[in-house]
C-alpha cells in the first residue's frame, strides 16, 4: 500500500494584528502510516511563513490527530484501554490504517 497522505481544507480564516488564524480540517487518507507522522507545512494551512500552534478540536474514527510542532508532523494516536502495560494513548504503529478526519485551530503567519 502507498504512503499515507493528508489533505487540508481551510474552513475559516481571520487575522488579529500580526497573527493569522485558520480553522482547518485535516483528512489522513488511507495508506501506510509512518511512525512519527505525516508532514504538514504552513502553506497547507494557507499561511505564508510558519505554524505557531495547532490545537485539536475534534476527530473521527476513534483516532486523535496531534500536531508535533518540533518536527512539523501530524501524528495519529488512539486509545489503548486494554488494561495492559501500555499507556492510555499510543501512536498508531507503522502500518495501514483507515482514513480519519481531524479538526484544528491553527495560529501562525
Amino acid at each position: 500500500m502507498a504512503a499515507m497522505t493528508i489533505t487540508v481544507a481551510v474552513a475559516a480564516s481571520w487575522r488579529i494584528r500580526d497573527k493569522r488564524f485558520r480553522r482547518v480540517t485535516v483528512t489522513c487518507d488511507t495508506g501506510d502510516y509512518a511512525a512519527g507522522g505525516v508532514a504538514i507545512a504552513a502553506s497547507d494551512c494557507d499561511l505564508s511563513q510558519q505554524i505557531d500552534s495547532m490545537t485539536p478540536e475534534g476527530n473521527s474514527a476513534g483516532y486523535i490527530q496531534w500536531y508535533d510542532r518540533a518536527n512539523g508532523m501530524i501524528e495519529v494516536w488512539y486509545c489503548n484501554n486494554n488494561g495492559g502495560a501500555n499507556s492510555a494513548y499510543i501512536e498508531h504503529p507503522a502500518s495501514a490504517m483507515a482514513a480519519n478526519v481531524g479538526h484544528f485551530l491553527v495560529i501562525g503567519w
